[in-house]
């Protein structure tokens, strides 16, 4: 891992976990300390154990928007390592897969401290059986697909996919269960899918 003169920059303590952000994402810039992304599996994981990441947190290396972002991804051997952030839209944009937060019950809750006026955009592709979902749609199949976009602290849109149809995008105010039922089923229950 290639360092830079971190002198005038901050101190590595400040990137350590506090005992108050246990059931949240953490960000962490690393690119204030001059680090770079890591060139070796072995100074991943030496980075990974050093500021005590964990699955969800995201480390940036680079201070542009983030193009040089990574999500800390638990595989499922248990080994964690850096997804690269796939910026769904290619501008630089902060995305956290669905790999991620599969089996998270509440990403909403989890990435809350990201969701912010300063933020210009996060998405999150939330598990059909988050609690975001549940509370929006009911229970959905496990097939359905959801996209949560965040634009400067506000909820921008709800993408959704259903197996058959391509993807649609709705106004957060203006999709509920009756009109995926509506739109996709044509009025049938989802519960009958």
């Amino acid at each position: 891992m290639a360092k830079g003169s971190a002198k005038g920059l901050v101190s590595e303590e400040q990137f350590l976990p506090s005992k108050d952000n246990a059931a949240v994402a953490r960000y962490v810039k690393l690119y204030q300390l001059g680090l770079e992304y890591p060139t070796s599996e072995a100074e991943e994981q030496a980075l990974l154990s050093k500021y005590q990441l964990k699955h969800g947190d995201v480390v940036s290396f680079n201070d542009y928007r983030d193009t040089s972002s990574y999500i800390v991804f638990r595989q499922k051997d248990g080994k964690l390592i850096l997804l690269s952030n796939p910026d769904d839209r290619s501008a630089g944009y902060l995305t956290i897969p669905k790999e991620v937060l599969a089996d998270m019950k509440d990403a909403v809750e989890f990435y809350k401290d990201f969701i912010h006026d300063d933020q210009p955009s996060l998405n999150l592709h939330l598990s059909p059986k988050d609690s975001f979902v549940v509370e929006h749609f009911g229970q959905v199949p496990d097939t359905f697909e959801f996209n949560v976009w965040w634009d400067w602290g506000e909820m921008d849109s709800i993408d959704i996919k259903v197996p058959g149809f391509d993807w649609d995008s709705f106004e957060p105010d203006t999709i509920n269960r009756q009109i995926i039922e509506e739109r996709y089923f044509s009025g049938r229950s989802l519960c009958t899918v």
